[in-house]
């Protein structure tokens, strides 16, 4: 649900996430799609230090691995 994650990106931005895709050199801040850091797949939580805003390309490339 759109809502539910814009909800989600303002809590993001509230508790000190940039609105940029997290890969360094990327500096999109357009089409930013919310990224699990650890997966959920992988143990990874919903909790907002798990997550990270990612350009869709990124965040498509990056699938289902961890850093």
């Amino acid at each position: 649900d759109a809502r539910f994650r814009d909800q989600i990106a303002l809590l993001m931005i509230d508790n000190g996430h940039q609105y940029v895709c997290a890969v360094r050199g990327c500096g999109a801040h357009t089409g930013l799609t919310i990224d699990h850091v650890v997966p959920l797949s992988r143990g990874g939580t919903d909790s907002l230090d798990n997550l990270q805003f990612m350009c869709a390309r990124h965040n498509s490339e990056k699938g289902d691995s961890s850093p």
